[in-house]
């Protein structure tokens, strides 16, 4: 099984992009911000992931908006699948916490 990790520190991100040989890193005061949220799809029990999200959180759709394998290569279907399905849960667990509101906004 694969499980999405969501990288919730400074740290998190920039062992993310360390890991998987990309620009994870430029996302750190972004994600701070809440402006955007990213993801690490990894098989349950290993360290590195197959994949990094990144979400935009800045308007009221949740917008899925880079989405990168090892060293920046291109992802399957199955993983943007799974990008997809992360962003609906984002989308719905934005809605309940902030009532609708954008999130961005902390309205």
């Amino acid at each position: 099984g694969i499980q999405a990790v969501i990288l919730d520190s400074a740290l998190a991100v920039w062992q993310e992009g360390q890991n998987m040989r990309h620009c994870a890193a430029t996302y750190i005061d972004a994600c701070g911000r809440v402006e955007k949220v990213m993801v690490s799809f990894r098989p349950e029990g290993v360290g590195r992931g197959v994949a990094t999200a990144l979400f935009d959180m800045t308007s009221k759709k949740v917008v899925l908006s880079r989405l990168s394998g090892f060293a920046n290569t291109l992802v399957g279907a199955e993983i943007g699948q799974w990008a997809y399905d992360c962003a609906r849960q984002l989308q719905e667990q934005a809605a309940q916490i902030r009532g609708g509101e954008d999130i961005a906004q902390g309205n």
